[in-house]
């Protein structure tokens, strides 16, 4: 509760069913398992876009992601590093993606159980909001590689290790490799089709 305190909210998911992100998505209150404010007995550290908010991370760590590219983004737990980064499309004013990469260390220890987080420290996490043009929504944790699974029945798959597309906004994004210090992967920004169409995974 000492998180209410500096004035954070519960870290929740963003369900949406077979897609990754939709117009129409179930939200789970307490659905993020890889946040203390959302699931106590996962990991400990809070997601980067809740540390920006109360400003625990300044936006000046927080890599923009605008344009097609290859890109890096460290540890969460890195002091001083790059926390996160935020992947905004051609056409919209809001970011449609945020990222962030986990290590097994420190307040992060439980995720080296490969049990519940299988394959987490070897990918990127993926927020989205409920709906991009909404003025005033927050983060939310989605699963990019979703099943007909509920998300809290999927977090062993609930980061992106290889590669991702999603034909809702148009963005895919490759992961290249992962180090000590971080990730590095591959942004590309395609067509966004009409709505009805799931993600598309390799």
């Amino acid at each position: 509760e000492i998180g209410h305190t500096f004035g954070l909210g519960h870290s929740k998911s963003l369900d949406c069913s077979e897609k990754a992100i939709w117009h129409s998505c179930a939200v789970s209150e307490y659905g993020n398992p890889f946040d203390i404010m959302g699931y106590p007995d996962g990991a400990r550290v809070i997601n980067f876009t809740a540390q920006e908010a109360v400003g625990w991370i300044s936006p000046s760590n927080i890599l923009k992601i605008t344009s097609p590219g290859l890109y890096h983004i460290d540890n969460l737990q890195k002091e001083n590093g790059i926390s996160g980064a935020t992947i905004k499309i051609p056409g919209l004013d809001d970011p449609v993606f945020a990222l962030e990469h986990r290590k097994a260390e420190g307040f992060d220890m439980p995720l080296s159980d490969s049990y519940l987080f299988g394959n987490i420290t070897t990918g990127l996490l993926v927020y989205s909001k409920e709906h991009f043009l909404n003025p005033y929504p927050r983060w939310k944790i989605i699963d990019p590689n979703p099943t007909t699974l509920s998300i809290s029945d999927d977090i062993k798959y609930d980061a992106i290790t290889s590669n991702f597309y999603d034909p809702y906004t148009g963005v895919s994004i490759d992961i290249q490799s992962v180090d000590s210090d971080g990730i590095n992967f591959n942004v590309d920004f395609g067509s966004s089709i009409i709505a009805g169409c799931a993600p598309t995974y390799f």
